[in-house]
């Protein structure tokens, strides 16, 4: 099952090739045509544009989320958290290290 921010991107990138598609026959046509795809094609990246704002606003409050979730088990579990974290920043030294 796809994710919003999956369904989001799948949509933004269809949008985005519509549009070049749009532009491709927008480069071969003459005059009031010419004109028609061209406001097509601006018509087309605002729709990208709008659906790549909306995916922005759902990977921003999930982030946010997040955050107040681990902060709860930080809360809840110090020493732990604690632990965890000197672990992960052994581990992070011994790779840099590492040659």
């Amino acid at each position: 099952m796809a994710t919003d921010k999956e369904k989001g991107m799948a949509n933004i990138k269809s949008a985005l090739s519509d549009t070049e598609e749009t532009l491709k026959e927008a480069a071969n046509a003459t005059g009031e045509r010419a004109q028609e795809l061209c406001e097509k094609a601006f018509a087309q990246l605002k729709l990208a544009k709008d659906r790549a704002a909306e995916v922005q606003g759902t990977i921003v409050e999930r982030g946010k989320q997040m955050t107040y979730a681990t902060d709860g088990y930080v809360h809840r579990h110090p020493w732990q958290s604690a632990g965890i974290a000197v672990c992960i920043g052994v581990l992070l030294g011994l790779l840099i290290n590492r040659k």
